[in-house]
């Protein structure tokens, strides 16, 4: 991926500094990202893969939008340094599970899109530290029950979206799905 086919600008209302590289083909993450960059948008590419540590070095970064991808997998602690992040939009790209603790040090984190992935389960707990979330978007995944703990012992302050997933509704009890489904 080539940065020049990026370009960074400062949002005219927010300030906040972005490096867009929405819809340039990239299949790889661009290696020169720079530092101070607060809104990250690898939207519409054909990104396949993520290595490990490559945003590491943008601790300012509070949103990052990676939807419309070809993502099948994400690294263990892939997001642990990006504790100002506040929007992760994963959606409509081909993850089928995602790595225990993922999302333990987005403390931040208020909203969170998988819509239109390939889901199949969420680790137990996987919600659990994200004390600030507003939103989650699972709709559209292979959804058939949520694990106990991934909701916080079945108590949800946030807005959750599971529509359009192929429940078992006698494995969904614990969350109290069942009267809605």
């Amino acid at each position: 991926a080539r940065p020049s086919q990026c370009s960074c600008y400062v949002g005219p209302v927010n300030r906040l500094h972005y490096f867009d590289c929405y819809t340039k083909e990239l299949s790889s993450v661009p290696a020169a990202i720079p530092v101070n960059t607060q809104i990250l948008q690898l939207q519409n590419n054909r990104i396949q893969s993520l290595p490990v540590g490559v945003f590491d070095n943008l601790v300012n970064l509070q949103k990052l939008y990676l939807y419309t991808n070809q993502l099948s997998a994400l690294p263990v602690r892939m997001f642990d340094k990006l504790t100002q992040l506040t929007t992760l939009n994963l959606s409509e790209n081909k993850l089928t599970a995602l790595p225990e603790g993922v999302f333990d040090r987005l403390v931040n984190l208020q909203k969170l899109w998988f819509n239109q992935n390939q889901l199949l389960t969420l680790p137990a707990g996987v919600f659990d530290r994200l004390g600030n979330l507003q939103r989650v978007d699972l709709s559209n995944n292979q959804l058939k029950s949520v694990p106990r703990g991934a909701t916080g012992g079945g108590y949800i302050a946030y807005t959750i979206f599971l529509f359009n997933n192929p429940w078992d509704c006698a494995r969904s009890r614990g969350l109290h799905l069942s009267r809605w489904l």
